[in-house]
């Protein structure tokens, strides 16, 4: 029997030291493009020196679930962005100034989002998407998919105090939306 078990809490405790986001998931994207795969990335300028509380083997098996998955059910390329929202950040995405350094350095939230050019899951079946061994697709059992991807994916964040959604993405396919607290990179 396979069963998710209570592992979030040590992988995104308190007591880790702060990850910066954007240099580990560009090295986790390194990687995919290593083998061959078409993975871009974007990172917003407020978010390069984001951190977040999450261990790099937590991350490294959250981003290869997700990528895999649009890979597999989605189609190329598969678009890593990374984002960070402060006080001030409305009026510098609506293309005004960049707000004051302290404001930067403020960031409250990071948001992680991997999307693909496939044709998506339809909004009615998102929430069970993230049930472990739901199965959306039935043809997706026989391709050695257990179901348990999204799971892994909802419990890793979550026990990083974070939130995950699934929405259409701007090409049409799925993306997969990570929202994390900011904390201050260790000196």
């Amino acid at each position: 029997e396979i069963q998710l078990g209570d592992w979030s809490s040590d992988v995104c405790s308190s007591d880790l030291a702060p990850l910066v986001l954007a240099d580990a998931v560009s090295d986790e994207v390194a990687r995919q493009r290593e083998l061959g795969r078409p993975v871009t990335m974007k990172v917003d300028a407020v978010a390069v020196s984001c951190a977040v509380a999450i261990d790099h083997g937590s991350l490294h098996r959250l981003l290869d679930n997700l990528i895999d998955n649009a890979l597999q059910y989605g189609e190329p390329p598969v678009e890593v962005t990374l984002t960070a929202e402060a006080a001030g950040m409305a009026e510098y995405r609506k293309g005004k100034a960049m707000p004051a350094a302290e404001t930067v350095e403020a960031a409250e939230t990071v948001t992680l989002c991997i999307s693909d050019h496939g044709r998506g899951i339809l909004p009615e079946q998102r929430r069970r998407a993230f049930e472990a061994f739901a199965q959306i697709d039935p043809a997706r059992a026989t391709r050695g998919s257990c179901g348990l991807g999204l799971a892994i994916v909802r419990r890793i964040v979550e026990g990083c105090g974070g939130t995950v959604s699934l929405d259409e993405a701007a090409s049409g396919g799925l993306a997969v939306s990570m929202r994390f607290p900011a904390r201050p990179p260790e000196a």
